[in-house]
Parts: C-alpha cells; structure tokens; sequence
C-alpha cells in the first residue's frame, strides 16, 4: 500500500503537483479577468475562502477510490464493462454546493473576460509562422513566466503562434515607464537596458535583459501604466502578443476545450446523473496529462484517486497472471477510452495496470476535486456502482 509522505519530504515540483497548486492559480487568474476587481488581494482572499468553505463542507463524504474502464467496445471484467443506466428519474436537487453554484453563477452572469473583451466581442487570431527552433524557444519561455503557469499545452501553443515580430534599433525605447501597456515582449536576439527614474525624476539603469529573458506580462491582465523604461542596447529582435490577442486566445480555447470535455464526459456512464451544468463544471476542473512511451500510468494492486480519460494515444491493458504474477496484455484504450473511474468513488485497489504504448496525452480528475463539485451526489454514485458490481457479463476475456 502507497503511503503519503509528508509535505517536508517533497520536492517543490512534487509538492506543487500535490497541492494542485496549478488549478488554483488557473482559478485565479481566470476569477480576475473575468471579474476586473479595484482590489485584487480582496478578491482572492473572498474566492480562496469560498473554495475553503466548499472543500470542508464536501470532505465529509465518504472517501471511495479505485479500478479500471470502458472502451466503446470489448468488455474485460469489470476493467472495460460500462455501467448501466440511469439509476433515478424524474427531477432532482443540483448536485453542486451552493457556494459552488453562488461562485460559478455570478461568473456566468460577468462571462467577458475583461471590461475590453466582452462575451460578444469577436477576436480575429492570426498565427504568425515561426521556424521550429522559434516556436520550441517561444514555447520553454513562456513555461517560465508565472502568468502562464497555468496554461496547458493547447493554450500554450496557441499563444505562441499568435505572437508576432517586432525589430527595434539601437537605443529606441521598447517601452516607457508611466506609458499605457500594449504588449507584452520575448527577446529573441540583443540586449535591453531597464530604468526606473528616482525621487528626481532621473532615470536609473536597474538591470539588463538578453536573449530567452522576457518583460511586461503586466500588460496582459492590467491595465495599470509601465512601471520602468526598457530600451534596446544594439538592435533587438523581440516576440510579442497584446493584450486583446492573449484575453481573445483564453476565451476561445477555454470555450473549446469545454465543449469538447463536455462531449467526452458525456460518454463516462456513471456521470449521466448529472446535468448540463454540471458536466461543464466537472470539464472545467479537469486537468491535461501527458504520458511518456511505456509510463504505467496507473499500477494493479495500487491504491488510486484519479479518473483518466484518453485524449489521444493508446494504452494497453495488462493484468497478473494469477499463475507466473507476469503481466498479461488483455486488451487496449485508444482515444476517447476512460479508466479509473471506481477511483472516484471507492478506496478498493486497482484492478488492473493500464501502460502508455507511445506518447499519450489525458485528461484527468482528482477524488478531492470530484467530491468538492459532486459530494452530493455521492449517493447517486453509489448506486450507480450497485450496478456495475451485478452486470452479468463481468468475466475476463
């Protein structure tokens, strides 16, 4: 049995991933350019504290945990065996906590991103092609900015082939302090000098900026005028994106990736309890995975609290024999493929080892997260359970 260890003994990275550190941030950051509050620490401290109150509320749940699933076709014991149907009829209460529901509804009432992109507002996003080794260095430079740091992989790329080039001779001021923001900067090539002007109002060299560094995030989520003066020290190639751009490219995936977790939520059995919102919250709290080739992904005899859905790849399906303890292939996951479901619900260990064959990336779900969204629906579940655990056509192939 897997035991935790403590906070003390983890690495930054393993601590980070923990915590879920990532979807808080993407939490915030998006609760800020949706909203546009005077005071930003207020808001935070309001959203973190209704997240608190939430969790608390839904922890009293009974903790479940996991096994293994569907492919649209062949059944291997209950790894693969999709659950029956709908187990209640008729109209029921929002699985959702009411703070969930009061958060998400004000949001939904103030869904453009800022007071410059409203929902109506249509964004015309051009690529700009860029070699292979400047979209790759394009690519590790934004995975350093913290304003990034919750962007998964489709964003990121979006972002990066959006931006576009801007060239600045020697000396000419790239941006003034005290200016309204426009864009926010990569150096591709040169050096920069930065100033800040002092109590006299005399501009003083702070630091200097080269080739892979980056400056004017502030730019894309504030309208706040620029805090120094950068100026280019020789010629300068730099990559840049505006802030219309960069809102218009989080509007748009985020509506795209929904609809399309959307879709492959709802073909998870045991979620067909739930209603259209519902669904778009559990889409919402989803977070991508990519696995390398041969990654065990989830191990048989393991305890396990994440549900896994295939985005595009293929895993293979392996089980002891119960003779030799070897692992046996008995069948594969391709896209659109979900597995460890029982997870959620149930501390059982996992039926069975599921494998990356190649490359694969996922989407998964957490149990803390999953009880936070859906704790009242925790009895719904369980019976839907009931009858994946009395299916007849539980056998191995």
């Amino acid at each position: 049995m897997n035991q935790r260890r403590p906070n003390q003994l983890l690495s930054p990275e393993e601590y980070l991933a923990e915590k879920n550190v990532k979807a808080v941030l993407n939490r915030i950051v998006m609760s800020l350019l949706e909203t546009r509050p005077d005071n930003i620490e207020r808001h935070i401290v309001n959203l973190l504290s209704t997240v608190g109150r939430t969790a608390a509320s839904t922890e009293s749940f009974p903790s479940y945990g996991g096994s293994s699933p569907a492919s649209g076709g062949a059944h291997h014991g209950n790894i693969l065996t999709n659950i029956g149907g709908p187990v209640s009829s008729g109209r029921r209460q929002s699985a959702i906590s009411p703070d969930v529901l009061r958060n998400v509804g004000s949001g939904m009432r103030r869904r453009g991103i800022s007071s410059r992109l409203t929902s109506s507002t249509v964004v015309e996003i051009k690529k700009v092609p860029k070699d292979e080794t400047t979209f790759n260095a394009l690519i590790a430079t934004t995975k350093k900015v913290d304003l990034f740091s919750f962007l998964q992989d489709e964003q990121r790329h979006a972002l990066v082939s959006a931006m576009f080039k801007k060239e600045f001779s020697d000396k000419e001021v790239i941006i003034r302090e005290g200016d309204a923001p426009d864009n926010f900067y990569i150096i591709e090539k040169g050096k920069t000098k930065i100033y800040k002007k002092n109590e006299q109002g005399i501009d003083n060299l702070v630091a200097t900026s080269t080739a892979g560094q980056y400056f004017g995030e502030l730019a894309l989520i504030s309208g706040s005028t620029r805090a120094a003066t950068v100026v280019a020290d020789g010629d300068v190639v730099c990559w840049a994106i505006d802030q219309t751009t960069y809102l218009g490219l989080l509007k748009e995936q985020h509506g795209l990736k929904r609809q399309r977790y959307k879709q492959l939520l709802k073909n998870v059995s045991f979620l067909k309890v739930l209603q259209e919102y519902e669904i778009l919250l559990v889409a919402d709290a989803l977070q991508s995975y990519t696995a390398k080739p041969d990654e065990v992904i989830v191990r048989q005899g393991d305890n396990g609290d994440e549900f896994f859905i295939i985005m595009n790849g293929e895993c293979r399906i392996l089980k002891k024999d119960e003779k030799t303890g070897e692992d046996k292939e008995i069948g594969t996951l391709k896209q659109g493929s979900y597995f460890g479901e029982v997870a959620l619900l149930r501390n059982t260990p996992r039926t069975a080892t599921i494998q990356a064959v190649g490359e694969v990336k996922l989407i998964k779900l957490d149990r803390k997260s999953f009880h936070r969204l859906l704790g009242p629906c925790a009895q719904l579940f369980q019976e839907n359970m009931k009858h994946y655990d009395n299916k007849g056509d539980k056998k191995e192939e």
